[in-house]
């Protein structure tokens, strides 16, 4: 809290007196003590400069004319530091002509009075300048609150748009390492499609010719062979022809990924498929003491 600030109205006014004269002084101060004024007073002007500094009051009277120094001069020293709102002055003065009231005003009196004065005009004029006061000091509240709150909601909308920033950016990045990881992941599985294609390409090659002797084998065309021999060969020959089953369902599995698979729908003939299942199957189940048997009902 300043001096600034509002004074309630319950607490009395503050005023100071000053005048060189005691009866003048006196007088004044014991009939606005009447009225409810707080009255401090002071019988020269560095004494009522001294009391400013020391307890600032709500309004002060001053005498125009004092011996050393005038009362016109102490205001010219009071403006310095305090304005007309701050400190509302009143210049008691027997010189009421005009160039006397002008300079008094230019000089930063807020009012006058000519002496004697009318208590009752005095009273009227104090309380038209409190008045003033109270409402500068309550409108520069009303503005400081109102800076506060400008200030309060600044910071607390800066804080939304820092933050509001930061999950921006944050988003950003999660997009970006998004993007990043997609691309790895693209470029992963084309490498991996590229080996298999290669890999199966190298795989049908010597398959080819295993698939083929074989046949030739299994057909006996270069004559008769011992019948194991041929299903051995029989044998061979089948698991050739699975294997390059696989192989060609690596390849379609390549062409998947790579978008470029076109669908062909045909019978397939159940029965061979599973014979062919049980023929690759037959000696990992007997090492392992398991016999196969299959029912496939006809036709399938």
């Amino acid at each position: 809290m300043t001096a600034l600030d509002q004074i309630p109205a319950s607490v009395p006014a503050r005023l100071l007196v000053v005048d060189d004269s005691f009866e003048s002084r006196d007088m004044l101060a014991r009939r606005l003590r009447r009225r409810g004024y707080a009255v401090a007073e002071a019988a020269s002007a560095p004494e009522a400069l001294r009391i400013v500094e020391r307890a600032p009051p709500d309004l002060a009277l001053f005498d125009y004319m004092m011996p050393d120094m005038s009362g016109l001069d102490a205001l010219r020293i009071l403006r310095r530091t305090k304005s007309r709102s701050e400190l509302p002055v009143i210049m008691v003065t027997a010189r009421l002509d005009q160039d006397s009231i002008v300079e008094a005003l230019n000089s930063g009196a807020n009012d006058y009075l000519g002496k004697p004065v009318e208590v009752m005009v005095a009273v009227a004029r104090i309380e038209a300048q409190l008045e003033r006061r109270r409402a500068t000091l309550a409108l520069r509240g009303m503005n400081a609150r109102l800076e506060a709150l400008v200030i309060e909601r600044t910071a607390a909308l800066s804080a939304v748009n820092e933050e509001l920033r930061r999950e921006i950016a944050a988003r950003a990045q999660a997009e970006r390492d998004l993007r990043d990881a997609k691309a790895r992941a693209e470029a992963g599985s084309a490498a991996k499609t590229r080996f298999l294609a290669n890999m199966s390409h190298e795989l049908r090659t010597p398959l080819n010719a295993v698939i083929g002797f074989s046949e030739v084998m299994k057909d006996q065309l270069f004559g008769p062979m011992d019948a194991r021999y041929r299903d051995y060969a029989q044998n061979i020959h089948s698991s050739g022809r699975h294997l390059l089953s696989l192989i060609n369902d690596v390849l379609d599995l390549a062409k998947i990924e790579a978008g470029r698979i076109e669908l062909v729908e045909e019978t397939v003939d159940l029965a061979a498929l599973l014979a062919g299942c049980r023929t690759l199957m037959h000696d990992r189940a007997a090492s392992a003491g398991l016999h196969i048997r299959m029912e496939v009902p006809k036709p399938l």
